[in-house]
């Protein structure tokens, strides 16, 4: 472990942050002055540590030459448009609001996010019902704090066009220590006031999670929850992570569990949202994008922020699916009220990277992290 003289503005910086700690909390991480996949070099109380970093909430899973050549195109696009500035001659926006337009490198990555789709939840009933089962659409969002909660809404317009019938009040089922953001403005378990004397976020019943996967637990898990559906039928929405973040330190649920569990939520007309935001790309071990088409869940929405398997080096934004929009024309009646895309349109840049990302081969080879 070298010894380096850290400067004085370096400290005064530390003291005036307020991250993961209170504020002149330095005690912490510190800075991090390079990465090489899960290898790291930290400014640890005047010292420079080399530490490898597993199991943290944005730990390194896809990151090398691979990640490079997701990053690639995006940093060609950033180069174009300076040398078009410099020339002053047009250039394709580097940002663009709402108001004007958006960006082309969004057609692109939504073309190439449809093949990764997970499977629409079957729907037996409603045959005569308008549309393709199969459609979706897309809300992004900057965090995955604001895309839960976009999904939510989003999943609350389409239960009232798909089950009117159903009362109107409309809770969140949400784990317990679940964790979908800070837990002062965001979804999770326990809720938390925003400052002191504050009301705590409403609207969340906490749901059981299983103990272990062993296969009599299982069972008796499934009475719990069979029993916690029956006994909360305020609760309209049920929001699973297929794989937990730091909150669980990456536990995934059993998949055959969790496929039974979103399989009596739709029996009892409840809808769903699989939170994969902490499933980065690989992070889970299958071939797929996301966890929800690899064990086939079926949810009725999902969040995702595929970045932070790469230690979120590029952010390619937080985003929200919706599928079995057999009423889309009707919810594109409801959604002017829902908490739509940002008015500035996705970065461009993040755009072309999550084309790349949503195109890139996901055979990861597990020991590139640590080497």
């Amino acid at each position: 472990m070298a010894h380096i003289d850290v400067v004085a503005d370096d400290r005064a910086a530390l003291k005036r942050v307020a991250a993961r700690g209170t504020v002149g909390w330095n005690e912490g991480p510190g800075f991090v002055v390079s990465r090489r996949g899960a290898k790291l070099q930290r400014l640890v109380k005047d010292q420079l540590e080399e530490t490898i970093l597993l199991g943290a909430a944005c730990s390194e899973v896809f990151s090398g030459p691979r990640l490079a050549k997701v990053l690639r195109p995006a940093l060609e696009h950033q180069r174009k448009a300076i040398e078009a500035m410099e020339k002053d001659e047009p250039w394709e926006p580097l940002s663009i609001h709402t108001s004007a337009g958006l960006p082309a490198a969004l057609e692109k990555f939504l073309n190439c996010l449809e093949k990764h789709l997970p499977q629409a939840p079957e729907a037996p009933e409603a045959p005569e019902a308008p549309g393709d089962a199969n459609d979706w659409f897309v809300n992004l969002q900057l965090e995955g704090a604001t895309a839960v909660w976009a999904g939510v809404e989003a999943v609350a317009h389409l239960r009232q066009a798909l089950k009117p019938e159903e009362q109107k009040e409309c809770l969140l089922g949400v784990a317990q220590a679940s964790y979908h953001g800070a837990k002062t403005t965001a979804l999770g378990q326990p809720a938390l006031p925003r400052w002191p004397g504050a009301p705590r976020t409403t609207g969340q019943v906490a749901y059981p999670v299983p103990d272990s996967d062993d296969p009599k637990a299982s069972e008796e898990y499934l009475e719990k929850f069979s029993t916690f559906l029956r006994d909360n039928p305020q609760v309209g929405i049920f929001i699973f992570e297929p794989q937990w973040g730091s909150s669980r330190l990456g536990r995934t649920w059993p998949p055959a569990l969790l496929r039974e569990v979103i399989s009596r939520c739709h029996a009892a007309s409840r809808f769903v949202l699989c939170d994969e935001v902490m499933c980065g790309l690989g992070r889970h071990g299958h071939g797929s994008l996301f966890l929800s088409a690899a064990w086939n869940l079926r949810p009725d929405a999902v969040t995702f922020g595929k970045s932070m398997a790469s230690g979120k080096v590029f952010h390619v934004g937080v985003h929200q699916i919706c599928r079995q929009v057999r009423h889309l024309t009707a919810l594109r009646w409801l959604l002017p009220q829902h908490n739509v895309s940002r008015r500035c349109t996705p970065n461009p840049l993040t755009g072309t990277a999550g084309a790349a990302l949503a195109d890139a081969p996901f055979a990861l080879a597990r020991r590139q992290c640590l080497t």
